[in-house]
Formats: C-alpha cells, structure tokens, sequence
C-alpha cells in the first residue's frame, strides 16, 4: 500500500490511479492519512459490505425494540426505534 502527501498525490494523479487498480492508496496531509484511493470494484465490495452491515444493525436493533415492547420497557423500546431509524438512513 502506497502513501503520498496530498501535494504528490496532485502531481501524480494518473499514476496513482494506476497504482489504485492494484492496492489502495493513502493520501496523506501534515503525514496523517486523509484519504484512500481504491479501484472502483473494491470500493463498491466496500460498500455493499458496509450496506449489510448497517442493515444487520438495523434488524438488531428493531428486534431489540420489539422484545423492549413486549416487555413493557416502551422508553427502550422507543430508543432502540430510533437507533434503528438512524441505521436506515446511513448513520451510526
């Protein structure tokens, strides 16, 4: 995995794209890592693995909020619908 400052990485744009199709790059700023550069099919496995796994939270936590309800615990219940809720659009 390459690591070039944000300065190189302008320079060399073309080649770290390149480089991108093989292994990630990191573009570093002050030399602390800012961003990565991956080839697009790695980037949409990234994502559809982040996807699912917003979803698994998602379910846990309405399953959560279900058992919360059926067990009189609604201030619960209702959080856990909530965290559900900020899972489906994105969040965390």
């Amino acid at each position: 995995m390459g690591a070039y400052s944000t300065s190189e990485a302008a320079r060399r744009l073309s080649a770290l794209l390149e480089e991108a199709d093989h292994r990630p790059v990191i573009i570093e700023r002050h030399g602390r890592a800012r961003a990565a550069l991956v080839s697009m099919r790695r980037y949409e496995i990234y994502e559809a693995l982040f996807r699912k796994e917003l979803d698994d939270m998602a379910a846990e936590s309405l399953q959560g909020a279900l058992t919360a309800a059926c067990e009189g615990k609604l201030g619960t219940s209702a959080r856990l619908r909530l965290k559900a809720r900020s899972f489906m659009k994105g969040g965390g």
